[in-house]
């Protein structure tokens, strides 16, 4: 089963905390691979870890941040109510062994540990992995912006594997697919990541 665990991170731009989900555990199921490293399964697929603060920070969640003009980047969610308590009291033990096995502490079980997990509840906005992909690549053209090789390279990733969305044969598309760009820009794009991919490599290497 994919279950997600939430953990406060402030946006190193404008201070706000937010909730940010984090993957304890994935289900495979009906995962499909495409040539271009794309992912999709019937309960998890593939998402950036990079998000978009209204405050145009983008910024990943224990790492580098960038300004950028983009307000919309992430999508930001209030957090969920607090399901309704149980109104039934418990039934009081009967017996003396009873009432007394009842108040002995009881080591946790791995099920009740997972359903603490399952059953967390953010208290606070839950912002989400970036998703406007025309947002996205108006950060990459954006001179004033200067982004290190990882974040370029996540960027134009995401970028190349959404605009081969339509081309999956898929019944639906899984994500925005952003600002219809010219093929042109798209093979540039593609280089430019090759080449980013092949300098990275070669870092490892020496």
């Amino acid at each position: 089963m994919t279950r997600t665990i939430f953990r406060n991170v402030p946006c190193p731009g404008c201070g706000r905390v937010y909730a940010i989900g984090f993957f304890a555990s994935v289900n495979l199921s009906g995962w499909k691979q495409w040539p271009d490293g794309w992912g999709y399964g019937d309960l998890h697929h593939l998402q950036t870890e990079l998000r978009g603060c209204s405050c145009g920070a983008l910024f990943w969640p224990k790492g580098s941040w960038f300004q950028t003009n983009e307000t919309d980047l992430s999508i930001i969610t209030e957090p969920d109510a607090e399901p309704e308590p149980n109104e039934e009291p418990e039934p009081t033990p009967k017996g003396w062994f009873a009432r007394w096995r009842s108040k002995k502490p009881r080591r946790d079980s791995l099920t009740d540990i997972l359903k603490r997990v399952e059953d967390q509840w953010p208290k606070i906005p839950v912002i989400h992995p970036v998703s406007n992909m025309a947002g996205l690549y108006r950060v990459l053209c954006d001179g004033s912006v200067t982004l290190d090789h990882a974040t370029e390279l996540e960027i134009r990733k995401w970028l190349w594997w959404t605009w081969n969305h339509p081309s999956r044969g898929l019944d639906f598309v899984p994500g925005d697919v952003g600002l219809d760009v010219s093929e042109e820009e798209k093979q540039e794009n593609l280089a430019r990541l090759n080449l980013i991919y092949l300098r990275s490599y070669s870092d490892i290497i020496i």
